[in-house]
């Protein structure tokens, strides 16, 4: 019944049409009400103004108002409990009157000299932003990335950026909130308390401590925690398995009731809180976390993301543990089905509109059903105390050992879905230019971290046209095998791409190639270790192993684990080829095959042209043509294809067998050999 009177209070919204406050007013005052459905619609219409009230404090007094007709005396408590917190001088007044009229003691402790309050803060938030960027000019930190825009509004967001810091490290910059200057300061906690009683545990951000940026102005130095942030995995068709949601579900109960066990009360559990790492769940911004006394229950919080607000806290601005339990139903029913549970869908998604968000989330989690019963639509009974988790009733609610027990089993390995992202190039390339004679979890893991941080990657791969007894594998297999190794991570083709760089004899030849390089101004960075690479570009940025692997006030030794591959496969150790390996290696070519190659011809360096040579099932020449500059092997036979006549194109470059349309036809290409006549390279491949 409450999803159809909402459904009417919501008349003349669509997908085009945002929700207000006014628009319910309107249709509450002039549609046709039978009397039971008025009753509800008022209480419905005195909801959806404690819903919105975070984001416009006008709408308290009407939600007090719809409480008074309809004799909510609890409600109105809490609506009074609110105006008290917040100094809400209207609200007071109001609550004052129906005192006084009704005869009624609403307010705990009265106090008639409440006044409306001002957020007392000094700097403006283009205040802030530029005296971080002066400070950070000042103190040799480079600013990477402006990752949020504070707001001093309800939604207390502070100013993030991502820094690399005068030490060279990563680290992210975050504003402290002095929430102490606002209407509720007294019942909200600064995020360097919370900082200070945190336990150090391998799921939690490193805190470097507290760095003053101007007089009134501080900012919280702590670490960068790589990973995918778990909202991208409740995008349908981007979803993890049900055995691997399950799995991580268990495991943020396991690690929210070690903070509850310390008394930390965590309140904005949301998709982009949760970094999922090889760790497992990893919890990042206690801005808005509290810490529980002994014998307190629930305390007062604002409305965290309207997506993952509890019932009580849209209502009553109350929370409690269990308040996160249902931030965790909600979380672990979007992870299985890629939809809210309770939200108005004749809502459109506009986040900027904060009062639309309020009303298709916060006020839906507060009034309607699930949409639907996990346990009976998947026929696994595991899955029933996930409606448990979202029942509107607190004490109705499982608690995080119930959880654990229910959904834990086996821990699954985290199986990443291939991202179908496209990422953004312009102004936001990173150039890696690596040999990698073998690619071994260091390069993958270096890359990762690289794309972690928000980048596109241009991976360059060295010397492509030699081979020697330190680079064996000709650089197109190379290829395949990083990537195979980064769709295993979860990243998709469109997250990176390749060129092949040939071995040039001399620097400025090495520069030019670089220079004239197609995207070249988008490139904003170069992730090497290599000295001589970083010598090749004097003018960016440079992000070596220390940047991106390093912790503050602790030594880094450099990673180098490509002699030690190569050792192995020359001694035939297959246990620790495996053992340092990149996952994609075997994917492209076998351990044996590997070893059979360090027997071949050395190339060490082309002083001619590099030719090519497609043969069709019979070894016949179907194609022949040289390798483009910046052009992988196999897109420069496309291009010689299309030249002569065939309508052509690359399907997946990627297998160990590329794929190619031909006429409509899907063929596969195997790689044959390289020919070298001491001028010239040709290279062969042949249709399978």
């Amino acid at each position: 019944m409450e999803r159809k009177i909402a459904l009417k209070l919501l008349t003349g919204c669509d997908k085009n049409r945002k929700a207000s406050l006014d628009l319910i007013r309107q249709n509450l005052e002039r549609l046709p009400w039978k009397a039971a459905e008025k009753k509800t619609a008022m209480d419905l219409t005195a909801k959806a103004h404690l819903a919105c009230f975070d984001g416009d404090g006008r709408a308290l007094v009407p939600s007090i108002r719809y409480l008074e007709i309809l004799e909510d005396w609890t409600g109105l408590k809490a609506a009074a409990a609110i105006a008290k917190i917040y100094g809400h001088g209207p609200g007071l007044k109001v609550i004052r009157e129906i005192e006084e009229c009704r005869q009624l003691s609403l307010l705990c402790e009265p106090d008639s000299s409440v006044e409306p309050t001002e957020y007392r803060y000094e700097e403006t938030g283009e205040d802030v932003d530029r005296l971080f960027r002066e400070y950070c000019r000042d103190h040799g930190k480079i600013i990477l990335k402006h990752l949020q825009t504070g707001s001093k509004k309800a939604d207390f967001k502070s100013f993030v950026y991502l820094v690399r810091d005068s030490d060279g490290i990563i680290k992210v910059y975050k504003e402290l909130v002095d929430y102490k200057l606002g209407p509720a300061g007294k019942y909200i906690e600064n995020e360097d308390e919370i900082i200070g009683v945190l336990p150090r545990l391998d799921w939690l951000p490193r805190y470097y401590g507290i760095e003053k940026i101007a007089p009134d102005l501080d900012f919280i130095r702590q670490s960068f925690v790589y990973g995918s942030v778990l909202d991208e995995f409740r995008i349908p068709g981007h979803q993890l398995d049900k055995e691997t949601v399950i799995s991580l579900i268990a495991d943020l109960a396991q690690k929210l009731k070690i903070l509850s066990d310390a008394d930390i009360l965590y309140t904005d559990l949301k998709g982009g809180n949760v970094i999922v790492g090889d760790n497992g769940a990893n919890i990042i911004d206690f801005g808005l976390a509290k810490t529980l006394v002994p014998g307190e229950q629930e305390v007062f919080s604002v409305i965290p993301e309207p997506r993952y607000s509890p019932p009580e806290t849209t209502v009553g601005r109350m929370f409690s543990l269990k308040s996160i339990v249902f931030q965790l139903g909600v979380l672990a029913y979007e992870l299985l089905t890629g939809k809210h549970p309770f939200s108005f869908d004749c809502l459109p998604d506009d986040p900027e509109n904060k009062e639309n968000e309020y009303l298709k989330y916060a006020w839906a989690n507060a009034i309607l059903p699930p949409k639907d019963d996990l346990s009976e639509r998947t026929g696994d009974a595991r899955l029933g105390i996930i409606g448990r988790m979202l029942r509107k009733d607190p004490a109705k609610r499982p608690d995080f050992d119930e959880i654990i027990v229910q959904l834990k089993g086996v821990k699954t390995a985290l199986v990443k879905p291939r991202s179908g992202y496209s990422r953004k190039r312009e102004k936001n390339t990173v150039l890696f230019p690596a040999r990698m004679g073998i690619p071994h979890r260091g390069h993958i893991e270096y890359i990762a971290r690289v794309l972690h941080l928000g980048y596109f990657v241009k991976i360059s791969l060295q010397r492509s046209y030699t081979i020697t007894k330190r680079d064996p594998l000709p650089k197109w297999l190379v290829m395949k095998m990083v990537a195979q190794s980064l769709f295993d991570r979860g990243f998709g083709p469109n997250d990176f791409e390749f060129i092949l760089t040939p071995f040039y004899r001399t620097d400025q030849e090495h520069r030019l190639h670089f220079a004239m390089l197609p995207g070249a101004d988008n490139i904003v960075a170069i992730a090497s270790g290599n000295q001589g690479v970083h010598e090749l570009f004097p003018r960016h940025l440079i992000l070596d192993q220390k940047a991106l692997f390093g912790e503050e006030e602790k030594e880094y030794d450099i990673r180098s684990w490509g002699e030690i591959i190569r050792e192995a496969v020359r001694a035939n150790d297959y246990e620790i080829f495996r053992a340092y390996a990149a996952a994609g290696v075997e994917k492209i070519l076998s351990f044996s095959e590997i070893r059979s190659m360090y027997g071949r011809p050395e190339i060490e360096f082309v002083p001619g042209a590099v030719n090519l040579i497609l043969e069709d099932e019979n070894g016949a020449v179907a194609v022949s043509g040289g390798v483009f500059r910046y052009l992988t092997p196999e897109q420069s036979l496309v291009t010689h294809l299309k030249r002569a006549g065939y309508d052509c194109c690359l399907v997946d470059p990627y297998v160990r067998r590329t794929i190619l349309a031909v006429n409509g036809r899907d063929r596969s290409i195997k790689y044959l050999k390289t020919v070298f006549d001491g001028t010239n390279e040709t290279i062969y491949f042949r249709y399978a």
